[in-house]
């Protein structure tokens, strides 16, 4: 089922600024208007206008806003937020921490489900163990506690192979060589590839990518799993390559309250490969510590809307937005021009409304448009 609902928002985000306690400007914005907040630690990679040009991002992240309201945020140094303009230290895991707090704060949020995905993961467990009061519960994906290899840790990185690794990573920035690892089955989509490599140019500079990398290696979170007393979620896909799964079962030992689960799968990117599965353990948790059942309950309710709404009663606003166009005559990239979106933007409007209305070609969409009785 297709538990997207009505809610269209993240595809066309709504940016705003709060200022850090250190006068950072961090930009963020929000989905969804359920009861239940998330807050997702921004990842190394992002950019929120950017982001929600691929069509796996945007139904990711359209689903996971069923009953709950989604606080994301671009890392600062990055993204929309502020460039680092210091050294790497403005980039340390309480600063980062800190961050969370002041979107919280902006957002009048109290408390909320704090989620955090690879490297984001690592900023959402310093936060938990800093700020207990405001952490509802915790939930970590494809995340590492360091990123070099030490005593009693041998599942790092080796420290002399740092160098050479940093100076690979630079040399490939923007040019979408990170899919090759962190989304390997889209290594051959030509199409996701172009829309990665924008994404690293519009989250940093070579050089600003080379400055957040140098301070994730000096990240660590070991010293603070002990005073984590949400409960927690480890989450973590057997074949990930970018961090071995060693990393999670870690975590999970040494956070009091933590539930491990391995999720099929070679993708670090989350929301490529199985979206179901892991919005199903998502989901649950969070019913489980937080919301009562509220979250599938208001699942099940979409997905009776979607199950008995077929035709143009199933399209999203979005969708139907560009269905009528395309009954209009418009190509793609006037589509985009005249709605002041991206061409993957109305890409992946497009497919999705093909699909609820069982056309293949725009001339049955234009057919299906002229029926009054599908309206």
């Amino acid at each position: 089922m297709d538990d997207r609902g009505d809610n269209d928002a993240v595809l066309r985000p709504i940016i705003r600024y709060t200022r850090t306690v250190d006068g950072v400007a961090v930009a963020h914005t929000e989905v969804g208007d359920g009861p239940i907040p998330i807050v997702v630690a921004a990842p190394l990679i992002g950019q929120l206008e950017i982001a929600g040009e691929e069509p796996a991002f945007e139904q990711f992240m359209t689903r996971l806003t069923v009953g709950t309201r989604v606080l994301l945020f671009d890392r600062r140094g990055s993204g929309l937020s502020d460039r680092a303009t210091g050294p790497a230290g403005e980039l340390t895991l309480p600063r980062l921490a800190g961050d969370v707090a002041s979107v919280l704060d902006a957002c009048q949020v109290d408390r909320a489900v704090v989620l955090g995905f690879s490297l984001g993961g690592a900023t959402a467990l310093q936060f938990a163990a800093e700020y207990p009061h405001r952490t509802d519960a915790l939930i970590v994906f494809g995340t590492t506690p360091r990123a070099l290899r030490d005593h009693g840790y041998p599942y790092g990185m080796a420290i002399d192979h740092v160098d050479s690794w940093i100076e690979q990573a630079v040399a490939g920035w923007g040019t979408g060589a990170s899919v090759e690892v962190d989304g390997p089955t889209m290594a051959g989509n030509d199409r996701y590839r172009a829309w990665a490599a924008r994404l690293e140019r519009h989250t940093a500079s070579p050089g600003g990518f080379r400055q957040s990398v140098q301070a994730s290696f000096a990240n660590d979170v070991r010293s603070v799993l002990g005073a984590i007393s949400a409960p927690t979620l480890v989450l973590h896909r057997r074949g990930d390559q970018a961090v071995p799964f060693e990393n999670a079962r870690y975590l999970a030992e040494r956070i009091s309250k933590a539930q491990l689960v391995e999720l099929d799968g070679v993708e670090h990117t989350y929301f490529l490969g199985d979206q179901t599965g892991l919005l199903s353990c998502i989901r649950d948790f969070i019913d489980r510590h937080v919301a009562g059942g509220a979250l599938r309950t208001a699942v099940r309710a979409a997905e009776r809307r979607d199950a008995h709404s077929l035709g143009w009663n199933a399209l999203a606003p979005g969708e139907r937005e560009v269905a009528t166009l395309v009954a209009e005559g418009l190509t793609n990239a006037e589509m985009a021009e005249r709605l002041d979106i991206s061409p993957f933007t109305v890409d992946g409007r497009l497919r999705r409304a093909f699909a609820k209305l069982g056309v293949k070609t725009r001339v049955e969409l234009t057919t299906e448009y002229r029926r009054p009785e599908q309206r």
